[in-house]
């Protein structure tokens, strides 16, 4: 277990950090024709900079196919480099 692998802006029931938990097999595994990572594929998901609100899709197909490549670039509009998940709750003329 990695603790505090991650930061999360807005995450008070994860106390803003999460842990990495590595799974290691007891025996042989067995290879699966699918995706296991959910962020492979053709899954994309919009975040929002937290300093200017602006919303950004990520995934494949997409400028950046993942949120590290999007905290790298930082946000086109300020240049921060902090983002959260869109939530439903936000209004739709956050961008």
């Amino acid at each position: 277990m990695l603790p505090g692998f991650n930061d999360y802006v807005g995450a008070g029931v994860l106390g803003g950090t999460s842990a990495l938990w590595q799974l290691v097999g007891a025996g042989p595994v067995e290879a699966t024709s699918g995706t296991v990572y959910t962020g492979t594929g053709n899954n994309r998901r919009r975040y929002v900079c937290a300093h200017c609100a602006t919303a950004q899709t990520v995934g494949q197909g997409r400028r950046w196919r993942t949120i590290g490549e999007l905290k790298e670039a930082g946000c086109p509009r300020c240049g921060g480099h902090t983002f959260r998940p869109r939530t439903t709750r936000e209004p739709s003329g956050a961008r």
